[in-house]
């Protein structure tokens, strides 16, 4: 991601990490992101859709370990830049994020 693209920094509370979630859906009317950090709960954390297509959103989370993935359109998505994935029982595919703990 371009430098002048990167999202405007909000500190996260120590010992909390500021994660900015990021997702190309230009066509797309509402995205969330959803994971343990919200109990899956899509109305907690919207996306905002800037000018090129691009939904964004940050949000403080303590170090640990959370399976995530995107709500478009009320459509389950796993995230495409994601690095670590896992396939659950149900066939539905999970992201992985590790916050580490802040130094």
């Amino acid at each position: 991601m371009p430098a002048e693209d990167a999202p405007r920094p909000r500190a996260a509370k120590a010992p909390w990490c500021t994660i900015y979630f990021r997702l190309e859906a230009p066509a797309a009317q509402r995205v969330s992101v959803v994971g343990d950090f919200n109990d899956r709960q899509a109305q907690k954390h919207p996306l905002d859709k800037n000018a090129n297509g691009v939904w964004e959103c940050q949000m403080p989370l303590p170090a640990g370990r959370y399976a995530y993935g995107s709500v478009v359109d009320d459509v389950w998505q796993p995230d495409p830049q994601c690095a670590q994935q896992v396939r659950l029982p149900s066939g539905r595919i999970h992201c992985l994020l590790e916050v580490a703990t802040p130094a």
